[in-house]
């Protein structure tokens, strides 16, 4: 079984070559709930936290390590019980300019990749575009 250390992060070259060129991409993550308590700070933050460690294996995988961005959450959403969260949220490289960073962060019509956890590798489940 993976542990947090040893889980490994894979995406397809679609991913990468978007990130690539407008600086900017949407995921939302699909995982089970490791919930201490309801109060939503806690939650907000264990899907930050994920948020960035996920941005850095993707560049990671790029070659860029050393790049510089930020996350942001759109929506976070419990599910089954609460046994199960979904959260959105956006990658954006230091270079991509604030007129892209807000209308990215103020539309829904962006395409978005849903990532599962198989084992120790957490794989694109479906990516959905909305831009057309």
């Amino acid at each position: 079984m993976a542990t947090r250390s040893t889980r490994t992060y894979k995406f397809p070259d679609e991913i990468c070559a978007a990130l690539d060129s407008r600086s900017t991409v949407r995921f939302v993550v699909r995982r089970k709930a490791e919930l201490e308590s309801r109060l939503s700070a806690p939650i907000v933050q264990a899907a930050s936290n994920r948020a960035v460690k996920i941005s850095r294996a993707l560049l990671k995988q790029m070659g860029q390590e050393d790049a510089k961005f930020d996350t942001e959450i759109v929506m976070i959403e419990l599910l089954d019980a609460k046994t199960t969260v979904y959260f959105c949220f956006d990658i954006f490289l230091e270079e991509c300019d604030e007129a892209t960073r807000l209308e990215i962060s103020n539309s829904t019509q962006n395409p978005s990749t849903t990532y599962t956890s198989l084992g120790n590798i957490v794989l694109p489940e479906r990516t959905v575009d909305r831009s057309g």
